[in-house]
């Protein structure tokens, strides 16, 4: 019995991330070409789901880097160091542009 539920929850469960990542990466896809539409059409189907993913996409480089340099820098020198390097400036300057960009077309998309 029990083994059975699990197997249903398991099943439902596999079902919804492969929406939820079908859903993602059509909206990664089409913010490529058609960011207004895109937005607009969420935020009309009120997928918070999908704006939330879309979001994390836009700050997952950068908390994965920050991550990894603490980590890198915690075995290798004991301590995490306060400069983050060039690379940590350039992936700053990329997620401050991806930001930036994100921002924009949400208030066009909201402001309309």
């Amino acid at each position: 019995m029990t083994k059975n539920r699990l197997k249903k929850i398991i099943k439902i469960a596999l079902i919804l991330s492969a929406k939820q990542v079908w859903g993602w990466g059509c909206s990664v896809y089409l913010m490529t070409y058609q960011p207004y539409l895109t937005i607009k059409n969420l935020i009309e189907k009120k997928d918070t789901g999908q704006m939330l993913m879309l979001g994390l996409t836009a700050l997952t480089p950068t908390l994965a880097y920050l991550a990894a340099r603490g980590i890198w820098d915690k075995w290798r020198y004991g301590v995490v160091l306060d400069s983050i390097g060039p690379v940590g400036i350039g992936a700053g300057a990329i997620q401050t542009l991806i930001a930036t960009y994100l921002a924009y077309w949400l208030y066009r998309a909201t402001r309309e």
